[in-house]
């Protein structure tokens, strides 16, 4: 349920949930990371704006992209993917110490694994590549590298690709189902197609340690004049697609999930749904793999939320379209 809607500093009716992500801590403190300017924000547990941390520039404690966030202890891990740099901070604002990793990319995500080691997130592959590789690779808190884990390759996202002079440019294909990856407490490897109801777990990223998921999800078929419209919108938006976006590209059923996440007790979370167009609800499952159940959702996708405790913090919108950091009460009772 819906406990409390909190002001963000800064933002406007222009803002959106994609250029904000949200870190909620386990005494109620959230911590918002803001694209542009760059900049960490600090609140109190009653949603009262703290402090700024970082700011925008090319110092040894600055971000020249957005910053994506852990926590390890008291110590804020920020992680500016243009300049490969990671920077550590206390909770006060003090800066602690910064250190280059060898992944480039924004926004990529990061997160400290129960050995406390930094898990970063890797892209790897030729351009044009038809399968999808990740890898993800561990750092100690002083930057050297100790460990990696890939996801074994998956079909890629379909694209249409636009070449404007001598720029190019990829546009997805709309409804395309998502790949999605999460990790377990004890660090296994959930990852699964939208397209399929259906979550490989992998302990090394070569074996299979069990596979899991749902058979009693009907696919949902888009409309028709939907489907033209969204053809109609993107073509007027980028003339160029006209001569490479083929409606049948487009699949004839919405994706059955969009994304997972990983809650802080060891719950796997699944979007399903597309808010205004299909009902949007979590399924959700133990560590094992056992299916607990199913429960409505506020919000569209699980993986721009954070867990803390019995508390889910998301960035969404308000009326005015401007961007609001929401906090729920979660009931683990199931009542």
């Amino acid at each position: 349920s819906l406990e409390r809607t909190m002001e963000i500093k800064g933002a406007d009716s222009a803002s959106y949930n994609g250029t904000w992500r949200v870190l909620a801590l386990a005494d109620g403190r959230v911590l918002v990371s803001r694209a542009r300017p760059a900049a960490i924000q600090l609140y109190d547990s009653e949603g009262r704006f703290v402090r700024e941390i970082g700011h925008e520039g090319t110092g040894a404690e600055e971000f020249v992209s957005q910053p994506t966030l852990a926590m390890k202890g008291d110590t804020l891990i920020a992680f500016d993917g243009i300049q490969s740099r990671m920077i550590l901070f206390a909770l006060d604002g003090r800066f602690i110490r910064s250190f280059h990793v060898a992944v480039r990319g924004s926004p990529i995500p990061i997160a400290v694994d129960r050995r406390g080691y930094v898990r970063v997130q890797q892209k790897y592959g030729m351009f044009g590549d038809t399968l999808s590789r990740l890898q993800w690779v561990y750092y100690t808190m002083r930057g050297a590298p100790v460990d990696s884990i890939g996801r074994p390759p998956l079909p890629a996202m379909k694209n249409w690709p636009v070449l404007d002079g001598t720029r190019s440019m990829m546009f997805g294909v709309p409804f395309s189902p998502d790949l999605g990856n999460a990790f377990l407490l004890d660090g296994t490897l959930i990852y699964g197609v939208g397209n399929r109801f259906e979550f490989i777990a992998t302990r090394t990223g070569r074996d299979t340690a069990r596979i899991f998921g749902r058979s009693d999800v009907a696919p949902v078929p888009i409309p028709a004049a939907f489907v033209d419209s969204t053809m109609e919108q993107l073509t007027n938006m980028q003339v160029l697609l006209k001569t490479v976006a083929k409606r049948s590209d487009i699949p004839a059923n919405y994706p059955l999930w969009n994304s997972m996440a990983v809650d802080d007790k060891g719950y796997l979370w699944v979007s399903v749904g597309i808010r205004g167009r299909t009902p949007v609800s979590f399924s959700i499952f133990a560590p094992e793999g056992r299916y607990l159940g199913m429960v409505p959702s506020w919000f569209d996708r699980v993986d721009w939320a954070s867990f803390a405790g019995d508390h889910i913090a998301y960035v969404g919108y308000d009326k005015d379209r401007r961007a609001v950091l929401r906090i729920y009460q979660l009931d683990r009772r199931g009542k």
